[in-house]
């Protein structure tokens, strides 16, 4: 491995983060940005480095250099909070940054049972009815692109104007029927939004499923 690219892509896999647009959510990253330091477009510095570094469980001069030892001890790194990275509200378009640091930590620990990094989302409005209260947080397996949503499963939408650089998310359910994938309203007493489907459309939007949620966590 000769690259900074090279090593951070080999801790990244080590570190069992299968994606790295899975590895962009667990650091607050917009997956563009952490796509162009893993594939070699752009380079990074010291700061970005340790800050990998510490997600990984590598030394910073490893990743920078390749002339020291790579990987940390097995055990020495501590469990991290769960990052919360974004807001869940229906019908309200803000500007995906470049690069983002989390809004939050929950004390929430995964536990590694399922792949994905764990993520939150702050649920901002009362479009999940009686499942969730405004305010809650949606505890999430950040997926894979190549990962399918069962049937059933509660996930967070992502829709995105690209030219604007705007994204909306909301939470829905997943419902598959005659060989077609929908994203239909996830309380069923809600006032029902018309169904979605993932995928580029024909006003400009980009439409994808960001994660799966695995809890709900109430606020105090």
């Amino acid at each position: 491995m000769n690259t900074m690219a090279e090593r951070l892509r080999a801790a990244r896999a080590e570190a069992g983060l299968r994606s790295a647009r899975a590895a962009a959510l667990k650091l607050g990253l917009s997956p563009s940005t952490y796509a162009a330091h893993e594939n070699g477009q752009n380079a990074f510095g010291p700061e970005v480095a340790r800050r990998y570094a510490k997600a990984f469980g590598v030394t910073a001069a490893w990743l920078l250099t390749g002339e020291t030892e790579p990987l940390e001890k097995k055990g020495t790194a501590a469990p991290s909070p769960t990052s919360v990275v974004g807001e869940i509200a229906r019908g309200v378009w803000i500007e995906e940054a470049a690069e983002h640091r989390p809004s939050a930590f929950l004390p929430v620990i995964d536990d590694g049972a399922e792949p994905g990094a764990l993520v939150a989302y702050r649920l901002r409005d009362g479009s999940l009815g009686h499942l969730s209260p405004e305010g809650a947080f949606l505890v999430c397996r950040a997926l894979d692109p190549d990962t399918s949503a069962k049937d059933g499963d509660l996930v967070v939408v992502e829709r995105l104007r690209k030219a604007q650089g705007i994204v909306e998310r909301t939470a829905r359910r997943v419902r598959r029927t005659g060989g077609r994938t929908e994203l239909v309203d996830a309380d069923p007493a809600a006032d029902a939004a018309e169904p979605i489907r993932t995928g580029h459309g024909k006003d400009g939007i980009d439409t994808r499923i960001a994660a799966k949620v695995v809890w709900i966590l109430r606020a105090p």
